[in-house]
């Protein structure tokens, strides 16, 4: 009976593990829930791809790996066509203005991540997606509030803004990948990247 119920846990555990249902793995906190994802370091899980330690993640969703480190999930398309229950702003951040949907060669690393300036000053930072280099989100419940904002992009690492729009957003512009496409829509200049394309004083 004792050995029926340690090989039960264990069972339990190695499921809880695959489906993104336990705590955090390799010491990465954040977790997802239902979508199965642990958000945190670089060496975290990502189900369905590899770390950026180039560890295999389990199967099972549509991400996929494109060399080491490299993570493959609609870079550039529209997150909240498909996350619009589960994320309240979504974007990608490249490194080149005009890169293509997919293009996840040109996304930039972890290292950087997109930020809302409320027009109360409040700062809404976007979370690091598990699936997808260059793939960030906010929570519905972090935007829910805010009527206007202007984005930027930040340094995780340094705090510095490195890129910051020049005109205000309404509470209508938190799909950033929707106007922001390899040729820009609706007045967008284009991908949001991590350097000064405007070439502003930040």
């Amino acid at each position: 009976m004792k050995k029926r119920l340690i090989n039960m846990v264990l069972g339990c555990t190695v499921l809880f593990s695959l489906c993104g249902c336990g705590t955090g793995i390799n010491g990465v906190g954040g977790f997802e829930g239902s979508e199965g994802g642990f958000e945190g370091s670089e060496g975290g899980y990502y189900p369905g791809g590899t770390s950026q330690s180039g560890q295999t993640g389990t199967t099972g969703n549509s991400s996929t790996q494109a060399g080491a480190g490299l993570l493959v999930h609609n870079q550039g398309r529209n997150c909240l066509s498909c996350h619009s229950n589960r994320f309240g702003a979504a974007g990608t951040i490249f490194t080149k203005k005009n890169a293509q949907d997919g293009d996840a060669a040109s996304a930039a690393s972890s290292a950087y991540t997109i930020e809302l300036v409320s027009d109360k000053g409040t700062k809404i930072r976007f979370a690091k997606a598990w699936n997808g280099t260059g793939n960030r989100y906010a929570y519905p419940t972090a935007v829910q509030n805010i009527a206007y904002f202007t984005p930027q992009v930040v340094n995780t690492a340094t705090g510095q803004v490195v890129n910051r729009s020049r005109y205000q957003h309404d509470a209508n512009r938190f799909a950033c990948n929707r106007c922001h496409t390899a040729t820009g829509a609706n007045g967008a200049p284009g991908r949001v990247v991590n350097y000064n394309y405007y070439n502003q004083q930040l």
